[in-house]
Formats: C-alpha cells, structure tokens, sequence
C-alpha cells in the first residue's frame, strides 16, 4: 500500500450504492480520508456514480477481459505450427542396414545444404520422405492464422482485402464485412460513450450556472457562438432598443431573468458513425472528371468544389473574380483612374481654352491695328 523509496501512498476511491444514492469514499491503509454521498444529480435529481465503466467481455467468474485473451490460444498454435514445421525442414528421417553408415557424420551431413553421406557397399540406406507431415504442419498453421485474423483488424477492416476493389464504396463494404466478428465490442463502446455524454451533459446542467457563451461548429465558414445563461437586462424586458439600452446605465442592470438556461436546456444526444468522406469525395470527383471526359459540361467551381483541393475557397473567389476586399479594391483603383482621367480632361480644356483666348486677343489686336494704324 505503499513505496518508501519514492514517498507515496496508495489511496483508493470506490463507488458505492446504498439504496437509490450513490455514495464515494477515499481510503488508505491507514484510514478514511474523505466519504459521503455523490454530489452529482441528473436532471430529475437523481443520484449519479462519477465513474462510467464499461468491460468487454466478462467470463462465467465475473473477471472482466478483452480481444487479447480470445488471441492468445490461437497464437499458442501458430508459434507450435510454425516451430514444428520449421523443425521437418530442416531434419530428415533415414532408414538402412546396420552399419551401413556412420549414423552420426549420416545426421551431420543431412543437416548441411551441401551435406553428402558415404555408403558402405552392398548395404541399404534412404531418406525417408515427411512430405505429408509438412503440408500437415502448413495446413493447420495457416488455419491458426485464419483464425486469428478474424478476432482483430483483419484485412477486410483496413479495406485490402480484395486487390481488384479499387471503389470507395466496395473498400467500405469490405470493412463493414469485417466488422462483424467485432459488432458486440463495438456496439458495447458505442454504448458507453453515449452513456458517457449523457452524464457529461447532467454534469453541465448542474454546475454551469454563470454565464458562457460557446462556439457552434456546424458551419466553418459562419463562426457563430451562443450565450448561456445570458442575464437579461431591464431595458430589453420593457423593449426599449438596443441603441437606448447602452446610452442608459439604469437599463443595463440585470432583471434576474435568465436567457438560454442550461439547467432548462433539454437536449439529444445522438452518436454517428462518421463514413469515410474522403473516399467517398474522390469517388465522386472521379465520376464527375470521367463525365467531363465524356463531354458533360460543368461550370469550373463545381469540379473545384468536388475536388480535395486544399484552400478550395480561395480558388472559388479568384474563379468568380476574387473576394469582396480584391473587387473594394479594384474599384478604388478604377475611381482612382477615372479621377485622373477626368483631371487631365479638365487641364486640357483649359489648356485649349487658354490658347483659343489667347489666338482671339491676337486676332483682335491685328484687326485694331489694320482699322486705326496711327494708334499703333
């Protein structure tokens, strides 16, 4: 119960149910450190084990075990199979007369790939074949290997277990296949995880009782977050606007309402099995590519979109002629130029204005000067 060289002690923290309530204690050797009743309710009060437990398997003694023990029989065998097998290779059986060879140099040369025995004359030796043991020992070793492939991820679970089957859609038939040997295990975890976010969601409803706001993630492209908990001010009881509200202190104090009260909140709790999306996408891109081939058309965002393509957005938006702050900007630059434009318009009318004035003073002088010469 306890380890001087590092200064610690074991403390252990058991779950108990008297009755209907669920009761903690925390103990040592040396005593209680700390005991009561859970202080964790559902929604309807009721009491809840802080722990969430959940075996495999459980045997006829109650001891809880997993996948591995179920693989260590068969594992068993196929470390004997192929230890016996290995063993038929590599020795031979002889039959022959007596003194027809040394026995011992006999076995000693067989044993060699390049080994070769001397026979006396007019005396019987051969090498006895064990071909059947071998395929005995190969047959019953790869149906150990079967059998064990079955109880874990086998091939058909990581999708290769047919070479021909290059569809998204038969990899995933084929996993599904595999999943069989393991749906009680799996539909077990699926369960506890359930069981899992239920008491997790009893746990918020208990304890967040202060405002928080949390982000929703459904979208990526729309970051949206909901307030819980919101405390709603007096002046949006009584319906004065927003503007007024955040001119006027007064109207900002809390009411003692409440907006989006978790402990009210009643939610579902539903747990999917994500498909495989990317291989499903690429199925689909293929099929759309192999329609374009064939000479369906298609607008470009479209394929982009159905593509893995990274930054897909970004090629969208420069498809479609670039985002709103690309199209803000290019029209500053085509004001800009229209500004210019406009200017050197309005410099070369004065320009030719000034000129055409200055061409009619001239005119006009010479005129003044043909009518009174002795002016000039």
């Amino acid at each position: 119960m306890g380890d001087k060289k590092r200064k610690r002690v074991k403390i252990v923290k058991i779950w108990y149910k008297i009755g209907d309530e669920w009761h903690h204690s925390l103990f040592t050797k040396g005593g209680v450190i700390s005991e009561g009743p859970s202080p964790y309710r559902t929604q309807d009060g009721e009491s809840l084990c802080g722990m969430k437990l959940r075996s495999a398997y459980v045997d006829r003694d109650n001891n809880r075990y997993g996948v591995v023990r179920e693989m260590i029989s068969p594992q068993d065998e196929i470390n004997k199979r192929r230890s016996k097998l290995l063993h038929f290779l590599n020795q031979r059986q002889t039959m022959g007369d007596e003194g027809a060879v040394d026995v011992r140099k006999a076995k000693s040369e067989l044993a060699k790939p390049d080994g070769h025995v001397v026979i006396n004359p007019n005396m019987r030796f051969e090498v006895l074949k064990n071909d059947d043991q071998v395929v005995g020992q190969f047959n019953l070793l790869q149906e150990a290997k079967q059998e064990i492939d079955l109880m874990g991820p086998n091939a058909s679970m990581m999708g290769k277990g047919d070479k021909g089957a290059e569809s998204g859609r038969a990899i995933i038939a084929q996993q599904q296949g595999g999943y069989i040997e393991l749906a009680t295990l799996l539909d077990g975890y699926r369960m506890w995880k359930q069981e899992v976010y239920e008491m997790i969601w009893h746990l918020v409803q208990q304890f967040w009782t202060k405002e928080k706001w949390v982000r929703v993630t459904d979208d990526e492209n729309n970051v949206k977050f909901v307030g819980l908990n919101q405390p709603i001010p007096i002046g949006e009881l009584q319906g004065y606007p927003k503007e007024v509200i955040e001119q006027y202190p007064m109207l900002q104090q809390p009411s003692g309402e409440i907006r989006n009260k978790v402990a009210e909140i009643d939610v579902d709790i539903i747990i999917e099995d994500a498909p495989d999306t990317i291989t499903i996408q690429h199925e689909q891109f293929q099929e759309l590519v192999g329609l374009v081939q064939a000479g369906v058309q298609f607008p470009p965002t479209l394929l982009i979109e159905a593509s893995q393509l990274r930054n897909k957005q970004r090629l969208i938006e420069q498809l479609n002629g670039g985002d709103e702050e690309a199209q803000a900007q290019r029209q500053a630059e085509e004001e800009r130029a229209r500004e210019i434009e406009d200017t050197a318009i309005t410099l070369d009318f004065q320009q030719k204005g000034a000129e055409i004035r200055k061409t009619n003073a001239e005119a006009a002088e010479k005129e003044n000067n043909l009518l009174h010469p002795e002016a000039g």
